[in-house]
């Protein structure tokens, strides 16, 4: 799966956006390990509280920058979207 279509609404709207992805197996190309469903929910087990401590450190840097630039800008190519008209976004 991948976020391109979320990433470019979201640029579009003028929101700023990011994504993470919890990796569970690599059965793609590691063709000498089996995967299994218990493997699978192993993996995920750890993946999520590595998860939330990501979220928790980024949530605290996100809150230490002044964003009202990168919105002002984000708003501005918004409106500037040709289907967009300039009373769509305040």
């Amino acid at each position: 799966m991948t976020m391109m279509p979320e990433c470019i609404l979201a640029k579009e709207l003028g929101i700023p956006y990011a994504t993470t992805a919890l990796v569970t197996d690599y059965d793609c190309w590691k063709e000498e390990e089996q995967v299994t469903a218990s493997s699978v929910m192993q993996v995920f087990a750890a993946n999520v509280e590595k998860a939330k401590k990501l979220f928790v450190e980024a949530v605290g840097e996100i809150g230490k920058v002044d964003w009202s630039d990168e919105i002002r800008k984000m708003k501005v190519n918004c409106r500037a979207a040709a289907y967009n008209q300039p009373s769509v976004l305040h």
